[in-house]
């Protein structure tokens, strides 16, 4: 079934930090060693936000779509997992993010790279839901999918204008979901991404 509607901008991650942050200056502290990958921080409109930590049936469903999605990745694109993306006034790091296959050893991917995101969400569902779906919307990412692991479905967004996604579609854990990758379509059962 699909519903559309607008996802309303949320201020909940505006507090965790005291300044903004421009995206040089942020990963300007990655350069001189402030933040490390021990921080476990992603910049998110400017702010320094912790991310989520993962439990098992999380990292299990990481483990079940990185499974699904390696023999069904188009070769014209690489699958990345917990890697960086750069985009205007973010640096988020998605579970998985399909780019073009390219270099990216002096730099992330940016939104013309990138054909789809994808976030596995229990405890960080609103913030995927509403400011992560807002930011991917924002930079262009014409796919974003959650994978919801407490409804156990799929909600794919679609069609992204200023901040928002126009059709947003669940899948249930039985139905197969059809996954647009720039002219290729990965065909997936939904149950197949999710904990056993």
């Amino acid at each position: 079934m699909t519903t559309s509607h607008t996802i309303q901008p949320s201020p909940r991650f505006m507090t965790a930090g005291f300044r903004r942050f421009t995206l040089a200056e942020y990963q300007r502290l990655g350069e001189i060693g402030m933040l490390t990958e021990d921080d476990n921080v992603e910049l998110l409109e400017g702010f320094l936000v912790q991310k989520m930590s993962r439990n098992p049936p999380h990292d299990d469903s990481i483990s079940q779509i990185l499974e699904a999605l390696m023999a069904l990745v188009p070769a014209s694109h690489r699958l990345r997992v917990h890697s960086a993306i750069t985009l205007r006034t973010s640096e988020p790091e998605p579970d998985f993010a399909i780019v073009r296959r390219k270099a990216y050893g002096s730099a992330h991917p940016t939104p013309p790279d990138i054909a789809c995101v994808i976030e596995v969400s229990d405890t960080s569902l609103e913030l995927d839901r509403i400011d992560k779906a807002r930011i991917y919307a924002d930079a262009g990412i014409a796919v974003y999918l959650i994978v919801n692991l407490r409804a156990r479905c799929a909600e794919l967004y679609q069609e992204p204008t200023a901040s928002t996604y126009s059709r947003i579609t669940r899948f249930a854990e039985a139905d197969t979901l059809l996954l647009p990758v720039e002219g290729h379509v990965l065909s997936l059962i939904v149950g197949d991404l999710l904990p056993q």
